[in-house]
């Protein structure tokens, strides 16, 4: 992870990259090191990318996930993906067996119930708490329009998404629909 954090942190004088050392417990470090980087006046977009199935329920994730949302402004982003325990059951519950065998940070699986609780209070985008090939159906092949270093260019598009055994969500924190933004789900 450090090696790839230096190379985004060199990767493009237009915009700005910082690497935080933290454990995703420690919000305020997080908040407090993101801060010098971000400007929290303006919208930005907290990605929990397979991270919170890594914190186990007495660690409060959704306490968490809470105080980072409450520390960004209208208009920011909640993007989780979060392995599931309800799709393909029984192929979960022995890959869940298999890797908290091999590794020495147990994962907790939750249901998409328990995964929706994440967004309580925000605006889910559409369509919802989905696995990820399901979000953006036929989104792979598509490209985006981007505004890089204030010029607009075309996305040369996204990989496919092909995790079967996870859900995706993207949600709004206090955005009136006006001000919605369109994402793009990587």
């Amino acid at each position: 992870m450090l090696l790839h954090a230096r190379a985004l942190l060199a990767s493009d004088p237009a915009g700005a990259a910082a690497y935080i050392d933290a454990d995703a417990r420690d919000t305020s470090t997080i908040l407090a090191g993101a801060a010098r980087t971000l400007d929290f006046r303006q919208p930005v977009a907290i990605l929990m990318l397979l991270l919170l199935h890594l914190i186990p329920d007495e660690d409060d994730p959704y306490g968490i996930v809470t105080r980072l949302m409450a520390a960004v402004p209208p208009g920011s982003y909640l993007v989780i993906a979060h392995v599931a325990a309800d799709i393909e059951v029984e192929a979960m519950a022995r890959m869940a067996q298999l890797l908290n065998r091999m590794v020495a940070q147990k994962g907790t699986m939750r249901t998409r119930a328990q995964i929706t609780r994440f967004f309580d209070g925000l605006e889910l985008a559409e369509p919802g708490i989905v696995q990820p090939q399901l979000w953006r159906p036929g989104f792979a092949g598509q490209r985006d329009r981007v505004v890089r270093g204030g010029k607009e260019a075309v996305d040369p598009g996204q990989p496919s998404l092909s995790m079967a055994l996870m859900i995706f969500a993207v949600a709004a924190a206090g955005v009136a629909s006006r001000h919605r933004r369109s994402i793009t789900a990587m």
